[in-house]
């Protein structure tokens, strides 16, 4: 499991089914970019109390390639023992593709869990509607559609953690260096 997919399970509350009901590796890259790095962040702070409970085991050294969780997610794959990655980085989950690799993404696992009775339907709907949120409206947001407080009251969080979210998704800011300068000048 990738970082990607790793946060988007947590924030939609979908890790702790997925952990009971399959067997959650993550590589040490994850680990350092999710926990490490995230400080006190909620979901830095569920997953940091996951691994210390055993629910979900960190392997590899954090040295792959490029240093990134998702290469780490490939090394451990190429190692063996593994059924396949889930992942929600589109740029990744092409590569998966071209290499023939199976892979989830975390709306993916959700309806697995959903069907093989793991997690009932109510809640897993609910997950599911979370990351569809996410989705639409760092769509919204990318698009220039919303303002990033917009963007953040829909999603019920404040701003740091939309930033982040809209980071995570590869959604950066909806201004141009025009608009910018348009504003700059219109100030000077």
């Amino acid at each position: 499991m990738d970082s990607d997919c790793l946060i988007k399970l947590t924030t939609a509350g979908g890790k702790e089914p997925v952990c009971r009901a399959f067997s959650v590796v993550i590589p040490a890259g994850v680990k350092r970019e999710v926990v490490d790095e995230g400080g006190d962040r909620p979901d830095a702070l569920v997953v940091a109390r996951n691994i210390q409970a055993g629910r979900l085991a960190v392997a590899g050294s954090g040295e792959s390639c490029g240093d990134k969780g998702e290469d780490g997610a490939l090394d451990l794959y190429k190692e063996g023992g593994f059924d396949g990655i889930c992942s929600d980085d589109r740029r990744f989950v092409a590569k998966l593709r071209t290499l023939g690799i199976p892979y989830l993404t975390p709306a993916a696992l959700i309806v697995v869990l959903g069907q093989t009775e793991h997690i009932d339907e109510a809640p897993a709907i609910r997950k599911l509607l979370r990351l569809g949120l996410e989705t639409y409206v760092a769509n919204l947001y990318g698009a220039g559609r919303l303002t990033l407080r917009e963007a953040a009251q829909r999603l019920g969080l404040c701003l740091g953690d939309t930033i982040e979210l809209l980071r995570e998704r590869g959604v950066s800011g909806n201004l141009t260096a025009t608009d910018v300068l348009e504003s700059i000048e219109r100030f000077a």
